[in-house]
């Protein structure tokens, strides 16, 4: 034990005689002779500094530390941001597949607005048509069943029609003399009652079958007379899209109606129309307004194209008035324009004419029917070139707000 405490404090001995060896000494003496040299101040700053200075590199060395223990966490944020970017990357991807889709769905929507919904609308146009033919086969069929096999009974002529079969026959009054047969012959008389009976089975099965009717005359309505002259279309107009005309009950089917009182509608036996007023009255309509020149283009649907505005039109009533004394024909159609993006009815007007007819027959009613028409589509084709052209000064004053106003803004219209 007191061996290696001497041996420790002979080493510890050694160290100190190595530390104060003559060249310490001498580097010591010649820094404490700088130390000296210095002025005054200057040694009292750098003695009072000398903590701030140990201060320093042990906050330097903790920095280091630190620094040391920051590169894994660098490293970390430097992965970190890896996968953000890859993630924003992916994300861009996605946006730009989703972009895409609803391109794709928006064309197909579009697609859809323009091609299939107007075929729609016909299809259920045609729909009601068709349900309304079977009710009326439905009621016929109730009141007379027998007219499955017969077909429907002949109505009454109307005014001015003649009744069919209406040949009268006359019988002579002349006295004949009965001529008496002295001898009759028994097999002559045989025959004749075997032939006469075969001609009356004959006639009662041929009184079974319907009795063919008579091909009624058709009529149409046409565009010979309008008085609206060909004006070339306006590229600064809008487009208009025309739907297929409606009509009230009573007047969507090719018979001519006419009234002997009110409250009663009759129709001609003889005389129809050659298609249902509404299906005549759409290619009229659509060439009465394209003739003003105030639209771009003048559409009938169904169709693909699309436009700014959309007419609606029904008839109300076409009908040959004989309650009074001269018979007139009557046409009452009412017509409203939609905006086909805010889908708002910015105008509607009902247009009435009555035309004066020559007589009280089917063909004088269709005369004056199709001066009534004429006379209504003028008025139409007024009213929506009127809202055309309120359309276009609104869309100017729009793009020259400071300009003088020449023209009202456009407002709905009843």
């Amino acid at each position: 034990m007191l061996t290696s405490v001497l041996a420790k404090l002979d080493g510890t001995s050694n160290k100190i005689n190595a530390m104060l060896s003559s060249e310490n000494q001498a580097s010591l003496k010649n820094a404490l002779a700088d130390i000296a040299a210095l002025p005054t101040p200057l040694r009292r700053v750098m003695t009072s500094s000398m903590p701030a200075l140990v201060n320093a590199a042990r906050t330097l060395e903790t920095h280091r530390k630190g620094l040391g223990k920051l590169d894994p966490m660098l490293a970390r944020i430097d992965r970190s941001a890896a996968a953000i970017e890859n993630m924003g990357n992916e994300v861009a991807k996605t946006s730009a597949s989703a972009g895409k889709t609803v391109d794709t769905i928006g064309s197909d929507v579009q697609r859809f607005s323009t091609e299939t919904l107007p075929e729609f609308e016909r299809l259920l146009g045609e729909l009601s048509t068709l349900s309304t033919s079977l009710r009326r086969l439905t009621e016929q069929t109730e009141r007379n069943p027998a007219s499955l096999l017969f077909g429907r009974p002949a109505a009454p002529a109307g005014p001015g029609e003649s009744a069919p079969g209406s040949s009268t026959g006359s019988s002579t009054g002349s006295n004949r003399k009965t001529v008496t047969m002295i001898k009759p012959a028994i097999t002559h008389a045989f025959r004749l009652s075997a032939a006469a009976l075969s001609l009356a089975l004959l006639s009662a099965c041929g009184s079974l079958l319907p009795t063919p009717a008579e091909q009624p005359q058709r009529y149409s309505l046409d565009q010979a007379g309008l008085n609206v002259a060909p004006t070339p279309a306006s590229k600064q107009g809008p487009t208009l899209i025309v739907n297929p005309p409606r009509a009230a009950s009573g007047f969507d089917s090719q018979r001519i109606s006419y009234v002997r009182q009110p409250h009663l509608l009759e129709y001609y036996a003889q005389s129809e129309w050659v298609d249902t007023p509404a299906r005549m009255l759409a290619p009229l309509i659509v060439s009465a307004i394209e003739n003003t020149g105030a639209f771009r283009a003048v559409i009938l649907t169904p169709s693909a194209a699309t436009g700014e505005l959309r007419l609606h039109t029904e008839i109300i009533r076409l009908q040959h008035d004989l309650s009074a004394q001269p018979g007139r024909v009557v046409f009452t159609l009412r017509a409203y324009l939609v905006d086909t993006t805010s889908r708002q009815v910015i105008a509607s007007r009902e247009f009435n004419e009555s035309v004066i007819a020559t007589s009280e027959t089917p063909y004088a009613g269709v005369v004056a029917a199709n001066l009534a028409v004429q006379a209504g589509l003028e008025k139409l084709a007024i009213f929506c070139q009127e809202i055309a052209l309120n359309l276009r000064s609104t869309a100017e004053e729009a793009q020259n707000p400071h300009e003088k106003k020449t023209a009202s803004p456009l407002k709905p219209q009843f």
